[in-house]
């Protein structure tokens, strides 16, 4: 009917991003964008379509740009994915404000509280991460990538119960997961029994 639709052409762009036709979403996200440079859940799903492509530096943009609706009601969803890209481009400080921001307007968000765990572990502040790790599982079931932190978290404080339960459960609940053959690999390597 309007073929200027900002919301039709977001929309279509969704369609072709579904059937995996990454010419044709793109084309359809950026119709959305030049019909009104101000939709920012076309903005938004933009920005998840170029980090799904690995394209990092274009994603960050637009998440940048959607983190400064201040109207937008998942916008501690794009300062969680902000984080996520930022992270991937090694801007450490830039990831940690964003999970920040976002859990400032949704302290019950659990995934800034897993990134920054994992953000933590890799800094060497085990407190820190624990701290993270705790309150994300507080709030949502395990993944294989949270029990993995654990495991590994466990380990650095020493505390062999802790790695042989959170092991067990990774295995237990996501046998097949990457998580769950590193953990493999990395008790092999340990010359432990699994």
């Amino acid at each position: 009917i309007d073929s200027r639709s900002p919301g039709a052409n977001n929309a279509m762009a969704l369609l072709y991003q579904l059937e995996r036709d990454s010419a044709r979403a793109e084309e359809y996200f950026k119709k959305a964008l030049s019909y009104d440079r101000d939709f920012t859940q076309a903005r938004n799903n933009y920005g998840v379509f170029l980090a799904t492509q690995n394209r990092f530096d274009e994603a960050f943009v637009q998440f940048d740009l959607a983190s400064r609706d201040v109207n937008y009601q998942r916008r501690p969803q794009v300062f969680l994915s902000l984080g996520a890209v930022a992270s991937k481009l090694g801007k450490t400080r830039e990831a940690t404000d964003a999970w920040g921001r976002a859990l400032a307007l949704d302290k019950e968000l659990p995934g800034p509280y897993l990134e920054l765990a994992n953000m933590y572990f890799e800094q060497g502040d085990f407190p820190e991460a624990k701290r993270y790790l705790d309150r994300h599982a507080q709030l949502t079931q395990p993944s294989a990538r949270s029990l993995w932190l654990a495991v590994r978290l466990e380990d650095a404080f020493g505390n062999a119960d802790g790695v042989a339960s959170k092991g067990m459960a990774l295995r237990k609940l996501f046998p097949y997961s990457r998580e769950a053959i590193a953990y493999q690999k990395w008790v092999q390597d340990r010359g432990q029994s699994q």
